[in-house]
């Protein structure tokens, strides 16, 4: 198949967020043994923003004898997101894969933000939040002091209409952002509050896996979590967390962080509009402010949306799709769909937070593979 002229590695322009093809992939090591079984590779399927591979079917069973591993572990580490395609996975077998890229360290799912289904092992539903609503794009439990650096969803069956899982670089997201803005986060973080009541969002117990008070209490400790207990039986939570991440492997800072996703004003307007007849904007589900406990403007947060929304890129699924991605450098959404949709997900190498920050230093955390 030769050497995929239109394919490549898919690195920073300096100059803004532009991505540009930096080299062929028949230089990425283990190129050799897998190009046999590579049908076609290219990154122009969502306007140059997402390699993508299609595969012959017996590309499987080449994984499974150890011929295509290197080769896929070095796509993700240069480009930081890859879809699959064409080698008839399973469902089976999607715990399989991600397993052996990330050679066994698999990462814990937990503090749920929305319900999922646990199908198996390490293995749950992406969401089971109501198919008409879009979901913000997200750095997946990056608000955990131990969190996943690679997630994976695997495409069951698709929506009839709607349903992407856009994505987004969040060196891109950057590069939208004003200075003014970046400067604030790096110096202030921020602090994500989640409020448990009764009738709203999702329990605590469930959040917690447990109804008991005392081993929640002793979560948020060891997990540098603030927990303020209502006479109600209500919680209240308070995560302080950098804005930045050093990431382990390249050593450079970047934007990763869930701001937009947990304000208030990223819900749908009425659903937005709904819950603040009842109640303030900082008593919602979820809440986010600067570090130091400040407001974030609104039209701040407008601006962090506008970055994500002009930066992303979207694919439409297919059956057997499997998508992998650097859970630092990608942040990923839902678009609202029509129809039955079955996306798993699962999570690998966990990274843990280095130090607690401090609003006398930047802001930034440095990620320390776990």
């Amino acid at each position: 198949m030769g050497c995929y002229g239109e394919g490549g590695l898919l690195m920073k322009n300096d100059r803004l967020a532009v991505w540009k093809i930096a080299q062929p992939v028949c230089n990425l090591a283990g190129y050799a043994e897998a190009s046999s079984f590579i049908k076609y590779a290219d990154s122009t399927i969502a306007n140059e923003k997402l390699f993508h591979i299609t595969f012959y079917p017996e590309a499987l069973a080449a994984f499974k004898q150890g011929k295509l591993t290197q080769f896929l572990q070095a796509v993700i580490k240069y480009t930081g997101a890859l879809l699959v395609r064409g080698w008839e996975i399973k469902a089976e077998d999607f715990q399989y894969v991600l397993d052996t890229l990330a050679n066994g360290r698999r990462a814990s799912y937990g503090e749920t933000q929305s319900l999922r289904l646990h199908v198996g092992e390490n293995v749950y539903t992406s969401t089971e939040h109501p198919s008409s609503q879009n979901i913000f794009y997200h750095n997946e439990n990056s608000h955990r002091m131990i969190w996943p650096k690679l997630i994976s969803f695997y495409c069951e069956y698709p929506s009839d209409s709607g349903g992407d899982t856009p994505i987004v670089n969040n060196y891109l997201v950057e590069g939208f952002l004003s200075e003014e803005t970046k400067e604030r986060f790096m110096r202030l973080g921020v602090r994500y509050r989640r409020n448990f009541r009764n009738q709203f969002g999702v329990p605590w117990q469930t959040v917690f896996e447990t109804d008991d008070k005392k081993v929640v209490d002793d979560y948020c400790q060891v997990n540098d979590i603030q927990a303020e207990w209502q006479s109600n039986n209500d919680l209240t939570v308070t995560y302080d967390r950098p804005a930045y991440v050093v990431h382990p492997e390249n050593n450079r800072s970047i934007w990763c962080n869930n701001v937009a996703f947990y304000h208030p004003l990223s819900l749908e307007s009425r659903q937005y509009r709904t819950l603040r007849m009842i109640m303030k904007e900082n008593e919602m589900p979820t809440y986010v402010s600067f570090g130091n406990g400040e407001t974030i403007p609104p039209e701040i947060i407008e601006e962090i949306k506008n970055a994500y929304h002009q930066a992303a890129s979207r694919f439409s699924w297919k059956a057997q799709d499997m998508l992998i991605m650097d859970n630092i450098i990608y942040a990923h959404g839902r678009d609202a769909f029509t129809g039955s949709r079955r996306i798993l997900v699962t999570m690998a190498e966990p990274v843990t937070r280095s130090f607690k920050p401090r609003l006398d230093q930047p802001a930034i955390l440095k990620a320390c593979n776990g």
